[in-house]
């Protein structure tokens, strides 16, 4: 059976002697409870998710590399060992795991279909709050009594093991003294990369036989030998292939998210299409960015760099970084603009900042500039903050007067234009009636004489 549908699996085992209830943030019982947690045995401890807000005795970084077994008496919430996970490490998430499981003595037959362990799994969340994440339980297995084991194996992530040969076919029979064969398989729980994406974990657990009496239980992280590097065999449990890689045709691990290679899949290994300075083209595969003469990048979830150009780079109309004015140091991207308006190469100098900033509205290389005379509505060039607008007064390219650095009044306030609804400097109706005489919102939602 899936450990992923036994949630309540030692509720199931031991008929509410391991309920997986609430428990209080410290880890004990109320004051006046008869059935103190502390009384080992002789109550219904209960673990839960709400055991997350209690503090891990044991933190690891990375994951549990060596083998960690707990004392075999604990209560760091109820009766439940907490321990954390600071940054579980990808090694863990591609083909590996990370298992809770059975840390005491051997169990004997006549214990093993008692023994039970439990674990609660919580991710710690961006709100600063533990959040659940699965549950699982299993119960100890004994080969031949006719009841299906729970226990769910471990993948196959290494070579594979070569059975020996049996002696007594192709060697001397040694004669050994008789021994009781145990045959009692311990419980173990396991969480996969389906469970534990990159991420910083809580783990509460408790290993008990008859769902009373507390032992060790112990916790250990397993690397993948799948998908770990270029050209490895892709996993088939968690993450195919580790970071900037994917699985090929060949069920091989192949490059993947640098410039010149195709695009990673986004899922929990593979955070980004593509890594930084390079982003996702429509032929699916990373493309340099940001320096001069490349694609500007964009700031999107394929990794890309925030900044739309490398160093003092600028991003033209066309989509393009190029390489700014050459110095005296003015004309940069935010800087002062130089004596005579002059700006670096795609840049305008924006007249309500003073500063050298991208164009707002190029309006075409055939527009007339400010001052100069105009045919009509929409033969003026753009600007930065402002749009030069055909005077109706004089047939002259100039700004409107009820421009103003929070808000440009010839956006949708023109005959013709549809009403604007913040149009403060006239209060009009959304139509600017100063700069166009009698203009007005009509009924059609236009601006109209």
């Amino acid at each position: 059976m899936s450990l992923s549908a036994r949630v309540s699996g030692l509720v199931l085992v031991v008929a509410g002697a391991l309920s997986f209830g609430a428990c209080s943030a410290g880890g004990v019982g109320s004051a006046d409870d008869e059935h103190s947690p502390e009384a080992v045995g002789s109550t219904e401890e209960a673990i839960g998710f709400s055991c997350g807000s209690a503090d891990a005795s044991k933190t690891v970084k990375g994951g549990f590399a060596t083998r960690y077994v707990s004392e075999s008496t604990y209560s760091d919430c109820y009766k439940g060992k907490v321990v954390e996970i600071d940054n579980y490490d990808r090694k863990y998430i591609v083909g590996g795991y990370t298992k809770v499981s059975w840390g005491d003595e051997p169990l004997s037959n006549e214990d093993c279909t008692s023994a039970t362990v439990g674990a609660y799994l919580l991710r710690y969340a961006d709100d600063g709050t533990w959040q659940p994440v699965i549950s699982k339980g299993a119960t100890g297995d004994l080969p031949g009594d006719d009841i299906a084991s729970d226990i769910e194996r471990a993948p196959v992530n290494g070579p594979l093991v070569v059975v020996p040969k049996d002696p007594g076919l192709f060697g001397p029979i040694s004669k050994t003294p008789f021994k009781p064969v145990v045959k009692c398989t311990p419980p173990v729980v396991y969480f996969y990369a389906n469970d534990m994406p990159l991420g910083h974990y809580k783990i509460v657990a408790s290993a008990r036989t008859a769902g009373k009496v507390l032992h060790s239980v112990a916790f250990q992280s397993v690397a993948g030998a799948c998908g770990q590097s270029v050209g490895a065999a892709c996993c088939t449990i968690g993450d195919e292939c580790s970071y900037q890689a994917q699985c090929d045709g060949s069920n091989k691990c192949a490059p993947c998210g640098t410039a010149g290679k195709a695009c990673c899949p986004v899922d929990n290994s593979n955070q980004y299409a593509c890594d930084a300075n390079s982003l996702c083209n429509a032929n699916n595969t990373c493309q340099a960015c940001g320096g001069v003469n490349q694609p500007c990048c964009d700031d999107s979830l394929t990794g890309a760099s925030a900044s739309k150009c490398q160093g003092n780079g600028i991003c033209n109309k066309r989509n393009f970084c190029v390489a700014p004015a050459p110095p005296p140091h003015c004309g940069f991207k935010g800087e002062d603009c130089c004596s005579g308006a002059t700006c670096g190469v795609g840049l305008t100098c924006d007249p309500w900042r003073a500063t050298c900033e991208l164009p707002f509205n190029s309006g075409g290389a055939s527009c007339f500039a400010e001052g100069q005379g105009c045919t009509g509505q929409g033969s003026c060039c753009g600007s930065i903050a402002k749009d030069l607008t055909c005077s109706p007064l004089n047939s002259t390219c100039m700004s409107n007067p009820n421009d103003s650095p929070s808000h440009r009044a010839t956006n949708c306030d023109e005959p013709d234009e549809t009403c604007c609804t913040d149009l403060p400097q006239t209060n009009l109706g959304g139509c600017d009636a100063v700069f166009y005489k009698t203009l007005h919102c009509a009924s059609n939602g236009k601006c109209a004489k």
